[in-house]
């Protein structure tokens, strides 16, 4: 049996690309994308339909942090 791990971890955070610096500055993680995501069912599956999100994605090794930051909340 194969020892399970976490493939993905994601936080919500006021300044998205401040974190991702941090991380990448002092953790070594490397970026991996960014985008803006506005409503739809991303957002609807969080919680926040009509929300304008932006979606920051860094990698160290197999692991994929996701930073995502609330630029306006839905209605």
């Amino acid at each position: 049996m194969a020892t399970p791990h976490i493939r993905s971890i994601g936080f919500t955070c006021h300044n998205a690309e401040a974190v991702a610096d941090f991380y990448s500055t002092h953790l070594g993680c490397r970026h991996s994308s960014t985008m803006e995501i506005n409503g739809g069912s991303y957002a609807d599956l969080l919680g926040l339909g009509g929300s304008q999100l932006k979606l920051v994605r860094l990698q160290l090794g197999a692991e994929q942090l996701e930073l995502l930051e609330v630029l306006e909340l839905g209605p």
